[in-house]
């Protein structure tokens, strides 16, 4: 077997700037060249934080272990497509970092399971997942596992014909650019089970599978390097990136690994610059929410991390610091708990509020587990931390090419709008504000749709909404500005302020976003013909734990320890629709626009 060197391997490839331009660069040069605050200091945090809360993910799947080896879903009652080999990548190095000793043979079975059964599959519970968990786990148990144990699985493993055995396949080799996400994982996991001495038949596998399939993907990245799975998701962007990251750090140096690790670096980059200062993962299409997200971050960010080491250590700590500040925003989740969240709601697990039809606890708690083992391998404490893009700069930027969305961070706040079309997760507006100091989704953390694919449950109104404009025409029909993109436009000020404006229906939505230190003020104007004009403001009701309040008071309302005033002077009307979406139940209040067709909104912690 070869001996995994990790991110060490790659320190021979140059990236060349000729392989792909980087929109963001000029921006990521400003922000990177900055100064640290005065008031910077290092987190204290180490990769024990990746550890400490994947231990408890693992010991709480390890109760539905089955006599065979397969996880079986607490909530569903049967195992779930790729659940059983999340288990087993985690366990195995917790197992490899000293932990969970008295799991040992829980995690043998399951490997045993899971290795038996992967050539079995013939394109049923997601097979294309299972080789990426399945070789780090090997990886793992190398000095751990009997030998005799460990020749099992690689035999079992060596017989997978990936184009038998994936779903996501072509074996005609046409169209395979349209194969989306599933075929990265696939190929990823067949380029780390090359190298680690895993061998195959006369089919095609490992690294030439790798190739074949790989090749015609990075056409789906765009420029900032970010991938673009049908809508634009951004986990599947970043959950991409880690599976490429993952089969470079294992080994691959084959004809793509120029320019792999080039748009990895922009991507990398891209990501500094939209995390927010409370380092949660930005909404954006399916899967959103979910606590792996942040672990995947993590995850990239410790990659990253490695491969600046020596050449820029003050990149190589900002990422390192990213890694920390991600893994940390979702520690209460985890660690410390018999029965960690998987999702950022308090909901039961049994109601999957928020869940994909897909998201099952078992396995979307797991893949946390599994991506946060990642994260633990690739830290490299000796790096120390540096500030991240959102402590050092204020700034703001658009993607209008893809994502459609609207990034500003400062002053340790941080907006997000959305602007695509994937109603099915999300609407258009004003969908996020992040308050430095502010309870978590108080104010809206990701718009509404209505038309869900995810659990909802029966209560709430399904409606478009996001802090935006409602009118009605000349013909008297509500307009609601979150059920259409139309057309938008951003433009950038000074210390992070930006305006965007949204042109729908024969009106104009201006949005004038404005940061300080105590909080964030945004003029929203709406220009045209109109009558009845008003701003549509949710706030948090019922996050699935705990019901808040909000304490009306004319032109504010204070709830939890936030404060929204309208500057204008008119009152904010409450209203009795309750919205819903993935964080929880939200009521919505009113805010007329003013004779200048004008509201003020000013947020603020108390």
């Amino acid at each position: 077997m070869k001996k995994f060197a990790g991110i060490i391997m790659l320190s021979s490839v140059m990236l060349s700037a000729s392989v792909q331009g980087f929109p963001l660069q000029a921006l990521f040069e400003k922000i990177h060249s900055s100064p640290a605050p005065a008031e910077w200091r290092p987190s204290g945090i180490d990769r024990n934080i990746y550890l400490d809360m994947m231990e408890p993910i693992v010991r709480n799947a390890a109760k539905w272990v089955d006599e065979r080896g397969a996880v079986i879903d607490p909530v569903i009652k049967r195992e779930w497509n790729q659940t059983s080999c999340r288990f087993a990548s985690p366990a195995a190095i917790l197992l490899k970092s000293g932990r969970i000793p008295d799991l040992k043979e829980t995690v043998f079975r399951v490997m045993d399971y899971c290795c038996d059964k992967l050539p079995q599959l013939r394109r049923k519970e997601s097979p294309d997942f299972w080789m990426r968990e399945l070789t780090t786990a090997i990886y793992a148990l190398e000095n751990i596992a009997p030998a005799e144990r460990l020749a099992r699985w690689r035999n079992a493993l060596a017989k997978v014909e990936p184009e038998v055995v994936y779903f996501r396949v072509k074996p005609d080799h046409r169209d395979l650019h349209t194969l989306g996400n599933w075929v990265v994982y696939s190929s990823c996991g067949e380029s780390m089970r090359e190298s680690i001495g895993i061998g195959g038949g006369e089919w095609l596998w490992g690294n030439r599978f790798f190739e074949t399939y790989i090749t015609a993907q990075i056409a789906n990245f765009d420029d900032n390097g970010l991938y673009r799975d049908p809508r634009d998701p951004f986990t599947y962007d970043f959950t991409t990136r880690l599976q490429v990251a993952a089969a470079l750090s294992f080994g691959y140096k084959g004809k793509l690994a120029e320019k792999l690790s080039k748009i990895l670096d922009n991507g990398a980059k891209t990501t500094l610059l939209y995390m927010p200062p409370q380092a949660v993962a930005p909404f954006g299409g399916r899967s959103a929410l979910f606590n792996f997200q942040e672990g995947i971050i993590a995850a990239l960010c410790e990659y990253h991390a490695n491969i600046y080491k020596s050449r820029d250590p003050e990149l190589a700590g900002a990422f390192k610091r990213q890694a920390h500040l991600s893994a940390a925003a979702v520690q209460k989740h985890f660690a410390g708990k018999e029965q960690p969240f998987h999702i950022k709601n308090r909901f039961h697990i049994d109601s999957r509020h928020g869940c994909d039809s897909y998201g099952h606890y078992s396995v979307y708690s797991l893949y946390a587990a599994s991506v946060m083992g990642m994260a633990a391998l690739w830290a490299d404490d000796t790096i120390a931390e540096r500030p991240c893009p959102s402590e050092k700069g204020n700034y703001s930027f658009a993607m209008t090419d893809s994502f459609y969305k609207v990034f500003g961070n400062a002053h340790g706040h941080a907006l997000e709008f959305n602007f695509s079309d994937d109603f099915f997760n999300d609407s258009v507006g004003l969908g996020r504000i992040l308050l430095k100091g502010a309870e978590y989704a108080v104010l809206p953390v990701l718009p509404f749709t209505a038309t869900p694919k995810y659990v909802t449950g029966d209560v709430g109104l399904r409606k478009n909404c996001s802090i935006t404009a409602s009118w009605k025409d000349e013909q008297n029909n509500t307009v609601n500005a979150a059920d259409n993109p139309g057309r938008w436009m951003f433009r950038s000020g000074n210390d992070g302020d930006f305006t965007v404006n949204q042109y729908y229906q024969g009106c104009t939505i201006v949005w004038d976003c404005r940061f300080d230190e105590k909080g964030v003020t945004v003029t929203i104007l709406l220009e045209g013909k109109y009558h009845d004009g008003k701003i549509t403001l949710p706030l948090l009701e019922n996050n699935g734990e705990k019901i808040y309040s909000g304490k009306l008071d004319g032109t504010s309302i204070d709830i939890a320890n936030v404060n929204i005033e309208n500057l204008t002077g008119i009152p904010i009307r409450p209203t009795d629709v309750r919205l819903v979406n993935r964080s929880g139940i939200y009521r919505l209040y009113n805010i007329p626009l003013n004779k200048d067709g004008a509201a003020v909104l000013r947020f603020s912690v108390k």
